[in-house]
């Protein structure tokens, strides 16, 4: 069986329960809530000072008018991008999870009005779908056919649009591959 997405354990029940222990740590932080969700480097996918310079200029943008950012870095994210993201964000109303303690990640797609995700982490931005909230991807310089298919098809789905500075509302019934997939075993299962 074929599924859009990656298979994953978020659920709306999940993201609830998160989202109301994180929000306490956000409370202050004005709305719309944009969750900003950072992969970095990996086999198909570069982010380096190049990269993360002008996005951290396109966060700012974002709130200039008014709102706030929730942000994770991931492990993938570098040592050489974390303090230009850290500074560049320092005067703006931002979240931005300093990588101790638990990772309030499950929580903040919980709480986000908007979410942005890399494109080089198929599970972040399916994660991001099963919200059902709009949600960007910010490019990255590389790719692969098969990455390059993944995010076509959201995008032709409607799930996704390309993170272009700028943010818009739009809906869509969130992807549910876990339960599609849960119903053929019992299918399956049932036959036998």
């Amino acid at each position: 069986m074929t599924t859009k997405g990656a298979l994953h354990r978020v659920t709306p029940a999940m993201l609830k329960r998160e989202a109301e222990k994180f929000l306490p740590q956000i409370a202050a932080l004005p709305a719309p809530r944009i969750a900003v969700l950072i992969g970095g480097s990996n086999s198909v996918y570069q982010l380096t000072p190049r990269e993360m310079t002008p996005l951290v200029e396109q966060l700012r943008g974002l709130v200039k008018a008014g709102g706030s950012l929730i942000v994770t870095p991931s492990r993938r994210t570098g040592e050489e991008n974390l303090p230009i993201l850290q500074k560049g964000l320092k005067d703006t109303p931002a979240y931005i999870w300093d990588m101790h303690g638990p990772n309030p990640y499950y929580g903040m797609l919980g709480v986000a009005d908007f979410i942005l995700a890399t494109c080089d982490s198929v599970n972040m931005v399916s994660e991001a779908c099963t919200t059902g909230k709009p949600v960007y991807v910010i490019d990255l310089p590389g790719g692969s056919d098969k990455f390059r298919r993944f995010h076509q098809s959201l995008r032709d789905d409607g799930l996704v649009r390309p993170f272009a500075g700028k943010l818009e509302t739009w809906s869509y019934p969130p992807p549910n591959d876990v339960g599609l997939v849960a119903e053929r075993i019992k299918g399956m299962m049932a036959k036998q």
